[in-house]
């Protein structure tokens, strides 16, 4: 019994770690979600299994700099490789597309600089005949 209560108990303590509470601007209402995404108008959550997209105009001063915080430390988080993984300039394709990547960001192309090997490459070729 004893085996089968600890990880119980460890998962729910991970869950309880991640979950946030969401005030509104005006102070009055709370949500509790986990953070999933955000960019630069809203704020995405997952609440009991479900998600939910927040306008950030919508949620409290404090949360949006937490969601602000929270997605700068994602972007730079994304651009550095962990140790032992991967880099680009260690891959055949990498070396050739270093200086040439982009992310779509609030729907539009940015380049970006990373050293981490993404998980996916999309190509995009056009020629005319």
């Amino acid at each position: 019994m004893k085996y089968f209560i600890f990880p119980i108990l460890t998962l729910s303590l991970l869950i309880t770690v991640q979950a946030r509470t969401w005030t509104s601007a005006d102070g009055q209402d709370f949500i509790s979600g986990i953070y999933l995404t955000s960019d630069k108008t809203s704020v995405t959550i997952s609440q009991e299994g479900k998600e939910a997209t927040l306008k950030l105009s919508l949620i409290s001063e404090e949360d949006r700099k937490w969601v602000a915080t929270e997605y700068t430390r994602l972007i730079e988080a994304e651009k550095k490789p962990t140790p032992g993984e991967p880099t680009l300039h260690t891959q055949f394709i990498g070396k050739n597309i270093q200086g040439k990547t982009y992310h779509i960001t609030d729907g539009k192309f940015k380049p970006v600089d990373t050293q981490k090997v993404p998980e996916y490459y999309l190509f995009y070729y056009s020629a005319s005949w």
